[in-house]
């Protein structure tokens, strides 16, 4: 028996395949053992992807305006394992606990915050220009709906009134 497989005979007389995970170097399905081996002790399985490289890549893209799943894909990652590490990062923060997927959360979240921001100037700036802040105001209400999504993109006047906050304004050049 090798210390890599469970190695138990089954009915139908092969060696079972499964990693031994219980004291007695046998696999859930085969043990006689109460209590598996301890989480620190049992071998790891495959490595995340969620390098800080990658971590970087798929934050920066998304603060420079990008959609998460085109983030993703140009990392090299699908967009449902970058929801997976989000999700593993909310589990742990439940938990009371830091690790790389918390500091991805995080990551993300600021570059969410960032992204919003390039595109409201964004807006705030073709709204100067072009009296029209229609289109990229639905922009906004598409892309972050728990923020936008009450605004009114309809807006038929002569003049629009914008809220923009100090940091914002204080970018504009003086007329």
């Amino acid at each position: 028996m090798s210390d890599d497989i469970c190695g138990h005979t089954k009915n139908d007389g092969e060696k079972c395949t499964f990693s031994p995970s219980y004291d007695d170097g046998k696999c859930g399905h085969h043990t006689e053992c109460d209590k598996p081996i301890e989480q620190e002790t049992r071998r790891e399985g495959r490595p995340s992807k969620l390098s800080y490289e990658r971590q970087e890549s798929i934050a920066t893209d998304i603060e420079a305006g990008r959609s998460m799943t085109s983030a993703a894909r140009k990392s090299g990652v699908t967009p449902q394992t970058v929801i997976n590490w989000m999700d593993k990062g909310k589990a742990a923060k439940e938990d009371d606990k830091e690790n790389e997927y918390t500091e991805f959360l995080e990551r993300i979240t600021r570059a969410k915050g960032e992204g919003e921001e390039y595109y409201f100037r964004t807006i705030v700036e073709m709204a100067k220009e072009e009296g029209d802040h229609r289109f990229l105001a639905s922009l906004m209400k598409q892309r972050y709906p728990e923020a936008w999504d009450e605004t009114d993109t309809g807006v038929e006047a002569d003049t629009v009134k914008l809220e923009v906050s100090e940091r914002v304004a204080s970018s504009w050049p003086e007329q």
